[in-house]
């Protein structure tokens, strides 16, 4: 847990520095498995944190996204959406992920629980997706998410 913490850190810092933190490692290179994973993740953290900047960086400019009710968003369209507030996201965590790698193209598979507000109405859901990231013009991007499974979870009280 330390060391993909560590990563985490690490991803921000440089993102922080330079938004082009998606160049590194190419296809088939040491370390792409752990790095695709870690960038997955800080994807999501950048829609909780706002930061557009990079979410403009990491999704290519073709980025697709596919709703489990089969609304379809392109790039543009879910980044105005994000910076409009008409979707606050308070935190996603990927619960599970598991890839498959061919030259160029790695496919992600995972599931993740997220806690939004929308209109209002504070929303805690799971859901199973398909991301896929190809590897043009020497970085990684996001061209694809599509929700395949969603089902609504009861927020937990804390003591």
């Amino acid at each position: 847990m330390r060391g993909i913490t560590n990563i985490l850190f690490l991803l921000v810092f440089i993102l922080k520095i330079d938004t082009s933190i998606a160049q590194q490692p190419g296809p088939g290179g040491r370390g792409v498995g752990m790095f695709l994973d870690s960038l997955n993740k800080f994807i999501d953290q950048c829609i909780v944190k706002k930061n557009f900047k990079a979410l403009d960086t990491l999704y290519a400019k073709d980025f697709a996204l596919t709703q489990s009710n089969g609304t379809f968003v392109d790039k543009v369209t879910w980044i105005r959406t994000l910076k409009n507030n008409l979707i606050e996201y308070i935190s996603c965590r990927h619960d599970s992920t598991s890839q498959e790698s061919h030259p160029d193209v790695t496919i992600i598979t995972g599931t993740m629980t997220v806690q939004l507000n929308k209109k209002n109405a504070e929303r805690l859901y799971s859901s199973r997706y398909v991301r896929i990231f190809i590897y043009r013009t020497n970085r990684w991007e996001l061209v694809s998410h599509k929700t395949t499974l969603e089902w609504s979870l009861q927020k937990q009280n804390s003591l």
